[in-house]
């Protein structure tokens, strides 16, 4: 399914002619181990209370935002579309659908978008549900995204969103949602920022009393350096203490 199409067939994707308060996105608290997943935070200001958005997360080169087993069906004034539901994670009362673009470069409204940009759209389950107006940073939504085994802070780092659009309360309450344009400035995560998790020995993506196990076990087999997490040449109780340290982050 093409990002344009959605936002053809899509009421709720209409975009009104209004303006919402500066909003910034910030991106923060990011970790993650080469070849697994990784968590990626985004948290928001706003002078104006939101009841949803949209927003385009642009991805680098292996890394990409997995699609759950679930899809949805849109149907909304008789126009059908099929939409996907992507592993990030809304407060709850929210959902957050979306598609992928395709390989052919799909553009809606005159913007480019690279293959595998994610156009995703979070809207209220819940009634009443909304995204408080706040001047201190609010969490907006996590990422969970699927790295391949090359993948470096950088890559994380060069996640973008792009084209964030905040909808109003009214609009949201209903099938036709209204988006207003919010000039979103989006301040990215640094490199400094995001934490390998280094001891993962397991490599399940978490560093958990397993990898304290995996260290242990290597204590009695003299295995060589693995489990040396402190670059003493040897495995000890100190790299049982790196990875309880990395199991506290």
């Amino acid at each position: 399914m093409k990002i344009k199409n959605l936002l053809m067939s899509a009421a709720f994707l209409m975009i009104s002619g209004g303006a919402m308060g500066q909003t910034t996105i910030t991106a923060e608290k990011a970790k993650f181990v080469p070849g697994f997943d990784a968590e990626l935070k985004f948290y928001y200001t706003n002078a104006e209370a939101m009841g949803g958005f949209q927003m385009v997360v642009s991805l680098p080169e292996g890394v990409s935002l997995e699609k759950d087993e679930e899809k949805t069906e849109l149907d909304i004034s008789g126009s059908k579309a099929s939409a996907d539901f992507f592993n990030v994670k809304v407060p709850s009362g929210f959902e957050c659908i979306g598609v992928k673009a395709d390989a052919s470069g799909t553009t809606s409204d005159g913007t480019a978008y690279k293959a595998g940009d994610v156009l995703l759209v979070c809207f209220p389950v819940v009634k009443n549900k909304s995204y408080a107006a706040t001047s201190k940073e609010k969490e907006l939504c996590t990422l969970y995204l699927r790295t391949s085994e090359t993948t470096d802070a950088n890559d994380i780092a060069s996640v973008k969103i792009k084209g964030f659009a905040g909808s109003d309360i009214e609009g949201s309450a209903g099938k036709d949602a209204q988006y207003a344009t919010s000039a979103a400035e989006v301040a990215p995560v640094s490199a400094e920022k995001i934490h390998v998790l280094k001891c993962d020995l397991t490599k399940d993506g978490l560093v958990d009393v397993y990898d304290c196990l995996q260290v242990i076990a290597y204590m009695a087999q003299s295995d060589g350096n693995k489990g040396d997490f402190d670059g003493s040449n040897s495995v000890d109780v100190y790299d049982v203490l790196a990875v309880i340290a990395e199991m506290a982050l």
